[in-house]
């Protein structure tokens, strides 16, 4: 069978009878739990046969399920470019690329209650199977699109001096995200009878991406033309997936390096200062989106570390 480990679906052995997850908790710090005494025991109500022997237990239960029929995902990917050299060591690139995921993991609920045209739940009356209840059921079932045009132009090093600017406009469209990242929009579909309504742009999507590099040698010490001397129960919504932008980042990093080749033939030293977000500007995170807490809205984490600084000497030999 095909095992994607996709959350806990495919461990079929966290079902009952084998695993039983029941909490329970004691109503003041003057009782224990369930009443439970070392004289009789853990009174934890663990006995599947009692679980299953009771529909109102029994439909507190999540089940795990995959479709037996279940295939292999793929992805196909494709893509052609133009590439032109240009006067002073610069080269201009222009790229498309294209990637198509299909038959792609989804999680879903297979006993979901039906939904009225308004969007509210139609009730009990309207799951597949009502002495059970929720089916955690995954399938590949869905597919992604990914288009990219990539712009870039790059200065070969030549005269202490190399960089590079490449642009991305491109978008990203799927289902559902990856079961086990954490952040983003949820794994499981909004209405398991609908999995259209779920597509939307992925958790992932930039629209636009804009790199900078560039490296400078200066023209000092022993090489160089200067200093040659010196060392150195809900109503559904209507609107799409991931329809709003979280905010944007700008990231400047920073490095210098001197190199000492003083120590013999083929044998030098390098000293290097880097600096990671040299400028401390602050990359914010995504925004609560539990319309149910009293933080929506707002954001309340960032996404990305403050200023870092690093030092490093290395011994070439």
């Amino acid at each position: 069978m095909l095992f994607e480990r996709a959350g806990s679906e495919d461990q079929m052995g966290l079902n009952l009878p084998w695993v039983v997850n029941n909490a329970v908790g004691a109503a003041s710090v003057n009782e224990t739990a369930n009443n439970m005494r070392v004289r009789t025991g853990f009174n934890l109500s663990l006995d599947p046969a009692v679980i299953e022997n009771d529909p109102a237990r029994l439909r507190l239960v999540r089940q795990r399920a995959v479709n037996p029929d279940s295939v292999i995902p793929t992805v196909d990917k494709w893509s052609f470019g133009l590439q032109q050299r240009l006067p002073a060591d610069l080269v201009l690139s222009l790229d498309y690329v294209g990637t198509k995921g299909t038959h792609l993991s989804v999680l879903r609920n297979l006993n979901q209650q039906r939904f009225n045209p308004d969007g509210s739940p139609g009730g009990l009356a309207t799951v597949r199977f009502p002495a059970l209840g929720a089916i955690e059921y995954r399938e590949n079932s869905v597919n992604s699109h990914y288009h990219g045009l990539d712009a870039s132009l790059d200065k070969r090093f030549s005269r202490g001096v190399a960089f590079g600017l490449a642009y991305t406009f491109s978008k990203s469209i799927d289902y559902a995200m990856e079961h086990l990242f954490s952040g983003g929009s949820s794994s499981f579909t909004q209405n398991a009878h609908n999995l259209r309504e779920q597509r939307g742009r992925s958790d992932f999507d930039y629209r636009h991406r804009l790199v900078l590099h560039y490296n400078y040698e200066p023209p000092l010490g022993k090489g160089g033309s200067y200093l040659t001397q010196g060392p150195g129960a809900w109503v559904l919504g209507n609107c799409g997936r991931n329809i709003l932008d979280g905010p944007g980042a700008v990231n400047f990093d920073f490095a210098l390096a001197r190199t000492f080749p003083y120590f013999g033939e083929g044998r030098s030293f390098e000293f290097r200062w880097e600096v990671f977000n040299a400028f401390n500007t602050p990359r914010f995170g995504l925004p609560e989106n539990n319309r149910a807490s009293g933080a929506f809205g707002t954001i309340s984490r960032l996404a990305g570390d403050a200023r870092l600084m690093q030092f490093a000497l290395k011994f070439y030999y």
